[in-house]
């Protein structure tokens, strides 16, 4: 009785869990490999990563701002805040 119960209850747990995000692989030309991540609100989104990038975006990573630290060259950035 418990295998039938489970059975058809099955079909509504998978439909239950829709995805709300979705990931989108991007390609901005800069040379870095992203280490750190910072998602601030809705909007708004920092990573930093090696070669001392720090990219900033506020409009949900449609667009970038990307920035290398002078003084920091010979480091990588593994966390941001």
């Amino acid at each position: 009785m418990k295998i039938i119960a489970v059975l058809l209850l099955f079909p509504l747990l998978t439909l239950a869990q829709k995805p709300t995000i979705s990931i989108t692989q991007i390609d901005v030309g800069t040379n870095t490999s992203i280490r750190g991540m910072s998602i601030v609100s809705e909007n708004i989104i920092w990573v930093c990563g090696s070669n001392v990038t720090v990219g900033r975006s506020i409009d949900q990573g449609k667009t970038w701002q990307w920035i290398v630290v002078p003084g920091f060259e010979k480091k990588d950035f593994r966390d941001i805040h």
